[in-house]
């Protein structure tokens, strides 16, 4: 009898214990709780892009195509760079705030986030209800990267301080 009570007792503890990290005790999620800016971005669409308009650059005999093909070129880098601005604080009531500087305009973004079940994926749902799922490839305290779900895009944040 003192047996079955005191493995009951121990059940009750361990189930507690898995509840409990179940319902926040994530790693993956302690460390999102901050301010992260976009350190580099690879895309996958931009870099086709950007070598087909070179391809089409370099054979272009008409120097106003040249130019109009350059100017998209510096665009797509412009895009690229203006990204590097953006910063996503994740916030500890499942809300973020993304903020991105375009040239003298600044957007901000909001909604909320979670994690997948496995803490190997952060689901964001922003105000207008867009949908994004990206897979976590990395993260640490200081470091945090992303690939897309169509791996068409990875981001790599760094902490900000």
């Amino acid at each position: 009898m003192m047996k079955a009570g005191s493995l009951i007792c121990f059940l009750v503890i361990v189930s507690v214990a898995i509840c409990l990290y179940g319902c926040g005790g994530s790693n993956t999620r302690k460390m999102l709780l901050k301010k992260w800016q976009v350190e580099s971005i690879v895309s996958v669409d931009i870099d086709k892009d950007i070598a087909k308009l070179k391809q089409v650059m370099d054979t272009a005999k008409d120097s106003a195509t040249r130019i109009n093909i350059f100017t998209k070129i510096r665009f797509d880098y412009a895009i690229i760079e203006a990204y590097k601005t953006m910063i996503v604080e994740y916030k500890a009531d499942s809300t973020f705030v993304k903020s991105i500087s375009l040239g003298s305009e600044s957007r901000t973004k909001t909604g909320r986030w979670m994690l997948s079940e496995d803490n190997k994926k952060i689901i964001v749902i922003d105000e207008k209800l867009n949908k994004d799922t990206d897979d976590i490839v990395e993260i640490t305290p200081d470091r945090f990267v992303t690939v897309s779900s169509d791996n068409a895009v990875c981001m790599t944040y760094k902490a900000v301080k």
